[in-house]
């Protein structure tokens, strides 16, 4: 098996051959508390809380004897977990536990983003960074997935946000233009008002 480290650069990355890693926003929040609990308590997984400012993010660690190295799942409270080096089989099992056991405000279709992965040991300065969607880390420490998922699980939930917002403009857009023409709208305030959060997620 060739080795994870690699020399190449990064004009090269089409030749490497990445791990898996699987970012998902699924709801409005997802209880921390309880996905610690489950998979500390009851699956007896290797668990760590983490805390930043406000926001509380759960690290898991599945171990897989038959695996040539451990997967790692991290869920974060504001609905998004980033999974690394998980099968797209297993990724999909564990985002539908997640959204049975621990989302509150459950999206009807989350926002998904794959990469692969490498650890890149071209330069002794080099900086974790990614390139043509391929996350390029420096050591396998799991502090630096840690702050790496972090940017991953912000980003997929910026996109939900983006999403709501032109959901409802789209919505709400015939509002202002039949201001404009009439001078008054056909909706209570409301029918007005819930039209604007219709786009929310339930």
């Amino acid at each position: 098996m060739p080795s994870i480290f690699s020399s190449s650069s990064a004009h090269d990355i089409q030749a490497l051959s990445a791990f898996r890693c699987g970012t998902s926003c699924i709801g409005a929040a997802l209880d921390v508390k309880e996905v610690y609990n489950y998979y500390q308590s009851n699956l007896n997984y290797q668990c760590t809380a983490y805390k930043d400012g406000l926001n509380v993010v759960v690290h898991c660690l599945h171990h897989d004897a038959s695996a040539d190295s451990d997967s790692h799942a991290f869920y974060f409270m504001y609905g998004s977990l980033v999974l690394w080096n998980f099968t797209a089989a297993r990724e999909a099992a564990l985002i539908q536990e997640a959204r049975s056991l621990f989302t509150r405000g459950t999206l009807e279709e989350a926002e998904v983003d794959d990469f692969g992965y490498v650890y890149d040991a071209n330069t002794v300065d080099a900086k974790s960074h990614i390139y043509k969607d391929v996350i390029h880390l420096t050591t396998t420490d799991i502090m630096e997935k840690l702050a790496v998922s972090f940017g991953l699980a912000q980003s997929a939930k910026l996109s939900v946000f983006e999403q709501t917002t032109e959901s409802t403009i789209s919505n709400t857009r015939h509002i202002p233009e039949q201001l404009a023409h009439t001078g008054k709208i056909s909706l209570s305030r409301t029918t007005s008002g819930s039209r604007s959060t219709s786009a929310r997620p339930s």
